[in-house]
């Protein structure tokens, strides 16, 4: 595990923590597009960091943490509240399925990606040079 991801983990820690210590008295609907828009200026300035302010860029993913943390949290309640207990747990299910649909569809499209990019081949001529051994090599050969 990155520090990076240790930092974001903290800092979705305390943003769970600072919803869970009370009920505040916001328009959820609100915070959840001020937060949807926050992380999203956050990932913008994150990418146009130069290699060099490692720091700010662990700050960010704090700040990144927190922020996805009270999203989530948000868009429970609301859907919670909003829709009927009977049916809460199928809206939950295809809810976060139809999220990770891109995911899906991401990984079905890599190869062609590799393909393109001829990264295969590289990888080919990683594993002649890294085994000597051609039995090796062969359980490893990438078909397509």
């Amino acid at each position: 595990m990155s520090l990076i991801e240790i930092v974001w983990g903290g800092g979705a820690l305390i943003g769970g923590a600072v919803m869970g210590a009370r009920t505040y008295r916001v328009n959820r609907i609100v915070l959840i597009n001020l937060m949807y828009l926050t992380i999203g200026l956050l990932f913008a300035a994150s990418g146009m960091l130069p290699p060099t302010a490692f720091a700010l860029f662990a700050a960010l993913s704090l700040i990144e943490g927190v922020t996805s943390s009270v999203f989530n949290s948000s868009f429970v309640s609301v859907i919670q509240s909003r829709i009927d207990a009977g049916v809460l747990g199928r809206v939950m299910s295809l809810y976060y399925s139809f999220g990770l649909l891109p995911s899906a569809i991401g990984l079905l499209g890599t190869p062609g990606i590799f393909h393109v990019l001829r990264l295969v081949k590289a990888n080919r001529l990683f594993f002649n040079k890294l085994c000597k051994n051609h039995e090796i090599l062969m359980e490893y050969r990438v078909v397509l």
